[in-house]
């Protein structure tokens, strides 16, 4: 639980998220165990206490903390951001979120980009699914055990064997496609129960059998115990992003886990420190209270607070009282009591244990809901008071201010909805009239009515939406023909040429070229070796293979015009360690190198920067945020980046004189500040990459440049 939270937290350690992988293992050798333990005491056991276990365990804080976090998310987001939470919300309450998730491409490894309040609960999720059939298999199998196995499988209780070969099977089978899954569909796979699935049944398969385990000498356990807690804090450790996750190397911590249950089962427990230290014993008591409840203090408290110190401290703080106040006012009353239940509270075992009347009175419906209001209060109250507190920012008198600094624009913008769904804008006075928009959106102090259709932050729809293939590591081929053309341009990057695929298409159009585009999410167009990785993007050494195909593409096409264009802060990615000056003169040997492969096979060449960036609006656009916290100054990285392109395109140029650069920060930035938004219509869709939507307003813009 603490590698989790610190991981949301901090981004430290790394592979903090191996913690629910930790979880699932436990959750499946505590849950089995119970089970197991049920049917051969009674020689059955009732599908219906397992469920109400389950809904007594789980529902009414999931449902507290959702509704909490909806509730939250109106007061503190715009409606539309507030809406998606209860989209999102829903998705949780019947625990679908995590294929929700995978369905929208969530990507895990940044939470950081306006990440959902409920995210937690794709867990929970899996979990739940899990157990909903795990129930009726364990009765099949039972039965069909009993039935078919030979009687001399009757190594320990016989009832278990069934359960023992299925799990074994089930588990390979589920690594098996985790493994697969990862390779060909990383953001699927790390959402999906069928790829996580093995992790729960390796720890039923060692509840299973645990009777084995009474054979395991007692000298053994101690360095079970200690090289499982080695295994799980290596992983915690040196797990990035980078690795193929949960296939193959969630088993690194899994089978940590593992070893760690196995060596206290059965036998003597080994005295492991850290395992039974009382502050240990305490988090473990808390820690489903604490899970639910980390991520949307985190999620909120950001959008109020800068991150920092005190602000971690905050959220901790924030984290463990909503979780004490849960736990003993909510969690346990319900988790003891007969709801559900046909039998008495005093009957009433939960996870293996029988509960006296003394420990678990019964509750009245009223203390019930006396209960979940105490708790829907104090979180009700905590944002509340942080809107209060933060109510100057977007004041009346901001507003007047705002009024007086205003850039008279004296040619309003005109707009129509695109084809798309989007918003299309045309300046009448190029970029005159775009700089005044952008110098006026610099100083506002309060947000605009911002044009967001539906999925306004999809940066690669638009080009995804093509004739379109995949081809080395689901690198991206796709054509568009134009009517009549009688030229060819080529579109040559990393998702950043993607990103300009609506600012770029309409002059092409226009211009009677049919477009293709070649782009690989994370690998630039210069010739340096990177170790970048996303979920969903390549290994570098399928960056090394995509550039070469790409090259040989242009050459076998020979197009009339080429761009290109790479993310500019890939320049810090450099798998050489290189730094400043180093790092930026291996990018432009590397640029030359590709620039002078390219340029031979196609008429006209053109470098395209990358834009400049700013924050990301779907994080810190907020009801109690406002403009200035979203912008961003020109960051000197990319401004010396856009230098050495323009560098290396002059070594080029003088032997190829068809090879040329256009810096781009004028369209997005005004006296060296860059602002998220122009007028009602978003820059960036993730603080980065363009919108589409304002991608197209560029058009006119753009096709001056096309030509030169």
């Amino acid at each position: 639980m603490l590698l989790v939270i610190f991981n949301h937290l901090l981004g430290w350690p790394t592979g903090g998220f191996i913690g629910v992988d930790v979880f699932f293992v436990v959750s499946g050798f505590l849950i089995t165990g119970l089970l197991l333990r049920e049917k051969e005491s009674t020689g059955t056991f009732s599908f219906r206490e397992f469920y109400a276990r389950r809904m007594r365990r789980i529902f009414p804080m999931a449902t507290l903390v959702l509704v909490v976090t909806v509730a939250a998310s109106y007061v503190l987001y715009f409606a539309d951001q507030a809406d998606q939470t209860l989209l999102d919300a829903l998705w949780a309450f019947v625990f679908l979120e995590n294929w929700h998730l995978a369905a929208v491409g969530t990507d895990y490894f940044h939470l950081a980009d306006g990440a959902s309040p409920v995210q937690q609960y794709w867990s929970l999720s899996v979990e739940e699914q899990f157990y909903l059939l795990w129930p009726a298999v364990l009765w099949g199998l039972w039965a069909a055990g009993r039935r078919w196995l030979p009687e001399t499988w009757h190594r320990f209780k016989g009832l278990r064997r069934g359960p023992a070969i299925a799990l074994a099977v089930l588990c390979l089978a589920s690594f098996g496609w985790a493994v697969q899954q990862t390779a060909d569909h990383p953001t699927q796979a790390y959402f999906s129960t069928f790829t996580r699935a093995w992790e729960l049944g390796l720890g039923a398969l060692l509840a299973v059998v645990a009777p084995l385990l009474v054979q395991l000498p007692a000298r053994m356990r101690a360095p079970m115990a200690y090289g499982g807690l080695a295994a799980i804090g290596l992983s915690a450790l040196l797990l990035t992003q980078s690795w193929a996750f949960p296939g193959p190397w969630a088993a690194l911590p899994v089978l940590g886990t593992v070893a760690v249950i196995a060596s206290g089962t059965g036998g003597a427990q080994p005295k492991v420190g850290l395992l039974h230290s009382a502050g240990a014993q305490l988090v473990g008591r808390l820690s489903y209270s604490l899970y639910l409840w980390h991520f949307p203090v985190i999620a909120f408290l950001f959008v109020v607070v800068a991150p920092g110190p005190m602000t971690y401290a905050l959220a901790l703080a924030i984290t463990l009282a909503l979780s004490v106040a849960s736990f003993y006012r909510i969690e346990e009353p319900i988790r003891r009591s007969d709801w559900l239940s046909r039998r008495p509270a005093t009957d009433v075992a939960e996870e293996g244990t029988e509960k006296s009347a003394s420990s678990a009175p019964a509750q009245s419906w009223r203390r019930r809901a006396l209960n979940l209001a105490t708790i829907g209060v104090l979180g009700a109250a905590l944002v509340l008071t942080a809107q209060h507190n933060l109510s100057a920012r977007v004041s009346p008198a901001a507003a007047a201010t705002e009024a007086s600094t205003r850039v008279d624009l004296g040619t309003p913008v005109s707009g129509a909805a695109d084809g798309a769904g989007g918003f299309h804008v045309t300046f009448p006075d190029a970029q005159g009239i775009l700089t005044a928009h952008l110098q006026a959106a610099t100083v506002a102090t309060s947000w605009p009515e911002l044009q967001l259709p539906e999925e306004w932050d999809d940066w690669s729809l638009p080009v995804n939406a093509g004739n379109c293939s995949t081809g080395l590591v689901e690198a991206r081929y796709c054509v568009f023909e134009t009517p009549g053309a009688t030229k060819t341009a080529v579109l040559f990057g990393d998702s950043h040429v993607a990103a300009w695929f609506p600012a770029l298409r309409p002059g092409l159009e226009e211009a009677g070229y049919r477009i293709e585009v070649y782009y690989l999410v994370g690998c630039p167009v210069a010739d340096v070796p990177i170790h970048h990785h996303t979920v969903d993007a390549p290994e570098n050494s399928e960056c090394a293979d995509f550039r070469a195909d790409a090259i040989a593409r242009v050459a076998a096409a020979q197009p009339d015009l080429t761009v290109v264009s790479s993310f500019w802060k890939q320049v810090d990615l450099s798998m050489s360690g290189a730094t400043g000056a180093a790092a930026e003169q291996e990018w432009h040997d590397g640029m030359v190198d590709v620039l002078r492969a390219v340029a031979p096979n196609t008429r006209d060449l053109l470098v395209l920067d990358s834009p400049p960036g700013a924050q990301s609006l779907k994080k810190c656009r907020t009801a109690v945020s406002a403009p200035q916290d979203c912008q961003r100054q020109v960051q000197e990285l990319g401004a010396a980046m856009s230098r050495v392109n323009s560098r290396a395109v002059a070594v080029v140029h003088a032997t190829l004189p068809h090879v040329r650069h256009r810096p781009v920060e004028e369209w997005f930035c005004a006296a060296g500040v860059c602002p998220a938004f122009m007028a009602d219509i978003p820059i960036y869709t993730d603080g980065i990459h363009i919108a589409p939507a304002y991608g197209a307003s560029l058009a006119p813009l753009v096709k001056g440049a096309l030509k030169g």
